[in-house]
């Protein structure tokens, strides 16, 4: 292994000066922009461009001003210490010298002073990410020594050669390990043990188990057991739980590391490893940390005391661990302000009597909807919402200890009053504000508020903006805010997540967006929805889409999207069809592994239910087992009954027909019967069409080529079908969910008797466009399509 790694040749001209072309064009983009910033270049660039140029040390070449045949970097610190930690400790630097890392810089950049600052950074360069270890036995004896310890950094082939006493063990390897290696270069990422080949059912050898070394308090101690190798001979340990996490910065970018506990050892035994790492190479933990999990709606068993009357358009917060409070709202056109407070520990639900005095006498807000409400410690601060058509700008704090409210004059950059704004806490005392709607335009500004001082700050953020919005999410996630969706300034609802650096005042950042663009399966558009942390999760829910502005005509949903922080992808949250009805402007709130649903509106009803979603270990998930019927009990009283929901005007009218197909379809959104046009299949020329390319004759009947194409859809499986078909299969989908259940519900016929049974779900019937599909969605659609009956 020795003579292995020492013996390998870097220098491969071909092989380098490809990789090195590939790698380049990263940073030619960055480069040309600062030709436009920079004041010096600029002007330069422009003298070249008019033929005015008077330094004639630059040349115009290809559109692009060149000093010596190589492309100019402007004058930017950041760019210019990327670009030598790239040719420098990258696999095409190979952690060079000084001379091979400006030679290899020069071949395509020039600035004044490169080699400068190459030597500053090869000289605090931090190698020995990976090595390999390896004994030399055997030896003649010397000074009582006959064994060679050879530690080797794989990357730069530099090497340590530590003499051993043999015997030896794990505790003195331990220790020279520290004393030669740890001391000078810190703890690797990775240690290769061995490249020899092992007998068959061998076990690493135990002195090896110096992998795991980690600053330690305590004396060393020796492991009891080692674990086998697996079939590459590395240690086969897995990753079993991921206690904390953390940002780090590293050679110039954040990575996101985790504490992670291994399948051989405790807590105790837990490191600290870079999760993009554990994503790679153990998929399958991630996917273990989704677990199943569980509508269910709440009993009258699992709490004491009046549940809040039904609203949407209210908030809920977290009062440290021990209290739910909500506050405010709109039902039947009515705003409130009353306080509903849920006691944890005690599983109470009761009305404190609040005292307190505002600016006009009054004890607490005036009533609201679609305001902020943010927790520090033991406070909760309300802020704007919307009070019939008025627009409201007052600032308010509860002390949940005495029940005291106070109205706050504040000072600064005073935020205009607005109504749809999203907040978030910043540490322990500062709160976020973003965006919003003030009657007459939508907001992009961002206010931070000094809950110690009460001074508004109007931040000051440079570069790309997200475009203004109302009814979007804001979240802070370690050190950045996390925007998502909301409608738009042009009136679209949107599906862009967008993240805001530069809140935290320790870490010297300038403020500044940044779109972010996740892999998963990201959710739809849409607004008035929930984001709640949970764990290593952020839970999405609800909301709504495209279709008018609060209208019963809008498409919510009921999908939970999780944003898993893990493996920073979005991901579907597996959960029972046993569903909330859709819904927007309801409150989430995360109580230990649980998560509690309240209210919401629909377009039609204004909710007043309680739904639990536990994981499917939760002692409440077993009640979906052993509940005799969703009907509830005729026993209960009054105000429990009416407490499930408060049913609008609306309800009563034209709508209630598709509401009823809802029930017996549970289908997830509301339909929109502007939107989605039915058509009979005789006047659907592409049906026909597509009927009579798949069959190969234009002779057929319409009914008979219809049927045929249905069978030809029903044999086949989703990678058969081409592109072109599916938007013919979605109209087809939705006629006949149309013609075979919307067509009964006048006559009320039962879901048996239409020969579907009641937990069917229809997912895509909402869909206008076949372009809103995404790929994994085609097998999902076509396998509903052949559940349906083709009569």
């Amino acid at each position: 292994m020795v003579v292995d790694a020492l013996s390998r040749v870097q220098r491969h001209s071909e092989l380098f000066a490809i990789l090195t072309k590939v790698t380049t064009n990263e940073f030619i983009d960055v480069v040309t922009l600062l030709w436009t910033i920079d004041l010096v270049l600029s002007k330069v660039v422009k003298e070249l461009q008019e033929g005015s140029a008077i330094n004639n040390k630059y040349t115009w070449y290809n559109q692009q001003p060149r000093r010596k045949g190589k492309w100019v970097v402007g004058v930017d610190a950041e760019l210019r210490i990327a670009l030598v930690s790239h040719f420098h400790t990258s696999a095409v630097g190979g952690h060079s010298d000084v001379y091979a890392t400006v030679k290899r810089l020069r071949a395509f950049f020039y600035w004044k002073g490169m080699r400068k600052l190459v030597k500053e950074i090869v000289r605090t360069c931090d190698t020995w990410h990976d090595i390999t270890m390896d004994f030399v036995d055997a030896l003649p004896v010397s000074q009582g020594k006959s064994t060679i310890l050879v530690v080797v950094d794989r990357l730069n082939k530099y090497a340590h050669f530590i003499p051993v006493t043999n015997p030896y063990t794990a505790k003195s390897i331990a220790q020279l390990f520290l004393d030669h290696i740890y001391k000078l270069r810190g703890l690797p990422k990775s240690i290769v043990s061995d490249r020899d080949k092992l007998p068959k059912n061998a076990k690493v050898h135990h002195v090896f188990h110096v992998s795991h070394l980690k600053k330690c308090s305590s004396p060393i101690t020796t492991i009891g057991s080692f674990p086998e190798c697996d079939a590459q001979r590395l240690i086969a340990v897995e990753p079993v739980k991921l206690l904390k996490r953390k940002v780090v910065k590293q050679q110039n970018r954040m990575g996101v590391f985790g504490l992670i506990q291994w399948s051989n050892g405790t807590k105790d035994d837990a490191t600290w490893e870079d999760l993009a790492d554990i994503v790679k190479h153990f998929s399958e933990f991630v996917l273990r940390s989704m677990k199943m999990h569980y509508w269910v709606r709440s009993s009258p068993s699992d709490f004491t005391g009046p549940v809040p009357q039904p609203r949407s358009g209210h908030t809920a917060v977290n009062i440290g661990k021990s209290k739910v409070i909500v506050f405010g709202g709109l039902v039947d056109k009515k705003f409130l302000s009353d306080i509903s407070v849920y006691d944890i520990e005690n599983k109470l639900w009761f009305q404190p009597e609040c005292t307190g005095s505002g600016s006009d006498g009054q004890t607490g807000p005036s009533p609201r909807a679609f305001h902020i409400a943010i927790a520090i410690d033991c406070h909760m601060f309300v802020f704007g919402g919307r009070l019939g058509s008025k627009r409201l700008g007052d600032f308010w704090v509860l002390d949940t200890d005495i029940w005291q409210w106070s109205e706050l004059t504040s000072f600064g950059d005073l935020p205009s009053p607005r109504d749809f704004a999203a907040a978030s806490a910043v540490g322990n005392h500062k709160i976020v504000m973003y965006g919003g709607w003030d009657g007459k335009k939508w907001l992009s500004d961002v206010f931070v508020l000094d809950t110690m001082s009460l001074e508004w700050t109007e931040l000051a953020v440079s570069g790309t903006l997200p475009p203004p919005r109302c009814g979007h999410t804001a979240t802070m996630v370690e050190k950045r805010l996390l925007v998502y969706g909301g409608r738009g300034g042009g009136g679209p609802i949107m599906s862009d997540l967008w993240a805001l650096k530069g809140l935290i005042e320790e870490d010297n950042e300038s403020p500044g967006w940044t779109l972010l663009k996740l892999p998963g399966q990201a959710p739809s558009a849409r607004c008035g929805h929930t984001v709640t942390s949970g764990g290593h999760n952020l839970l999405m829910f609800g909301g709504h889409g495209t279709g008018g502005w609060l209208s019963r005509y809008d498409v919510y949903y009921n999908d939970c999207v999780v944003l898993d922080r893990v493996s920073v992808q979005w991901k579907r949250l597996a959960t029972n069809t046993e569903a909330p009805s859709a819904r927007a402007y309801h409150s989430m709130t995360c109580i230990g592994s649980r998560y509690l649903l309240f209210g919401g509106f629909d377009g039609k009803v204004t909710y007043g239910d309680l739904w639990w979603l536990v994981p499917e270990d939760d002692p409440i998930s077993k009640r979906l087992s052993t509940s005799p019927s969703k009907v509830i009990d005729e026993s209960q009283n009054a105000s429990e009954a009416s407490g499930l929901r408060s049913e609008t005007k609306e309800n009563h009218m034209d709508g209630s027909a598709i509401s009823e197909l809802q029930k017996r379809l549970h289908i997830s959104v509301s339909f929109s019967t502007d939107d989605l046009q039915i058509i009979h299949e005789s006047e659907d020329k592409d049906f026909l069409e597509l009927a009579s390319r798949i069959t190969g004759n234009s002779t057929l009947s319409n009914k008979n080529a219809a049927q045929a194409l249905r069978e030809h859809w029903r044999n086949s499986n989703p990678r058969s079908i081409a592109l072109k078909e599916i938007g013919v299969l979605l109209r087809d989908y939705q006629r006949l969910i149309s013609r075979h259940h919307l067509a009964n519900v006048g006559s009320h016929l039962r879901s048996a008797e239409c020969g579907f049974t009641e937990k069917d779900t229809y997912r895509f019937y909402h869909i206008t466009n076949a372009s809103e599909l995404r790929m994994s969605d085609i097998p999902t659609l076509l396998t509903e399509y052949k559940q349906l009956s083709l009569d």
